[in-house]
């Protein structure tokens, strides 16, 4: 039998879950994930912060843990890392594991902070061929593996309008996993252009400005739209997909309700188990282990990211952005949208 892949934890997570939106601790559920899983050890945990290092040692029953990531690099020289940190953090954290001669990473959603990155992220991938998986899990969740199905056997038609709204959320650390799914949803095809829209004032968190509310609207090289609002919820449905011949409303991620000219129709698939959570996991391994690269792996993910920012660039530039994204900005856009509105330089 194979031996098992050393993974190290990077960004292990607050030892106690704080009030508001960055109250997460990811790197908790994904220790969680791979305490039993045959094709990986998780050997060491890495944190800034020494008291949420040693709770979550604690927790887990980790030997090594590190407070600098350079020296467990050198002195542990793992197979993998898992980037569970801010997105501010991740391009560098990334560059080193991937010269350090480490051969695949998980990382964290959202993906990269600025459009400056995503060019630097495709020049490093061609320098090193580290491999890079995104943990936009939902690609494995069985209802939209379903819905995914029923969009390419025609059941609503040609898709035409994908819409979702995330009440008191943002287009990133939330909405990322929407932009995501409707994507794959409409099997990955180009998206031609974005408008955005964001009230930025001074909410600040997971390490950076989110904005109050934002919507981003765009287009699909097919001719469907995809319309998300961060900022209220649309309806009782978290997500609805309109064709041109039916409606598929996903009411929660374990229901959805097909409704076309032969009636209605529930699909119910219950929550989602650790398969989910191991998906982009597997689809690593497998990729490093020769297999082809995943609709999860860096490339196609650098195009959900693309979108993602330029819904914030089109918000900063007061104007309609094209895909491919030309901009050579090098820092978070709503840290640019949060200066622009209380007008003072960066």
């Amino acid at each position: 039998m194979k031996e098992p892949y050393k993974i190290a934890l990077v960004g292990v997570g607050k030892a106690e879950k704080s009030e508001g939106k960055d109250g997460c601790k990811i790197g908790y559920q994904h220790a969680i994930n791979l305490a039993d899983f045959p094709r990986a050890r998780l050997v060491a945990g890495v944190d800034i912060h020494p008291g949420n290092l040693s709770a979550w040692q604690q927790e887990f029953g980790i030997a090594q843990g590190y407070l600098d990531y350079d020296e467990m690099l050198r002195d542990l020289q793992p197979d993998a890392v898992c980037i569970a940190t801010y997105v501010g953090t991740h391009f560098l954290l990334i560059e080193k594991a991937a010269r350090a001669g480490v051969r695949g990473i998980l990382c964290e959603k959202p993906f990269l902070s600025s459009p400056a990155e995503l060019k630097k992220l495709r020049e490093l991938i061609a320098e090193t061929g580290v491999r890079i998986v995104v943990n936009h899990m939902r690609r494995y969740q069985p209802l939209f593996q379903q819905v995914r199905q029923m969009i390419a056997e025609g059941r609503i038609g040609a898709p035409e309008l994908m819409s979702a709204g995330i009440a008191d959320w943002d287009l990133s650390e939330w909405g990322a996993h929407w932009l995501d799914i409707f994507r794959f949803f409409n099997d990955d095809v180009p998206v031609e252009w974005v408008f955005g829209q964001t009230r930025t004032r001074d909410l600040h968190s997971f390490g950076h400005h989110m904005e109050d509310h934002a919507v981003a609207y765009f287009q699909f090289t097919n001719g469907c739209k995809g319309l998300l609002d961060g900022g209220a919820k649309l309806g009782e449905a978290c997500m609805t997909i309109s064709g041109s011949e039916g409606t598929l409303r996903i009411v929660n991620e374990g229901h959805a309700i097909l409704q076309d000219k032969s009636g209605w129709e529930e699909i119910t698939t219950g929550a989602y188990g650790p398969e989910v959570w191991l998906g982009p996991w597997n689809a690593l391994f497998d990729w490093m282990e020769g297999g082809a690269e995943p609709a999860l792996g860096a490339t196609n993910q650098l195009l959900t990211n693309e979108l993602n920012l330029a819904a914030y660039v089109s918000a900063l530039v007061g104007d309609r952005v094209d895909i491919p994204l030309v901009s050579d900005l090098k820092f978070w856009p709503v840290d640019a949208l949060a200066a622009k509105n209380k007008k003072t330089e960066l």
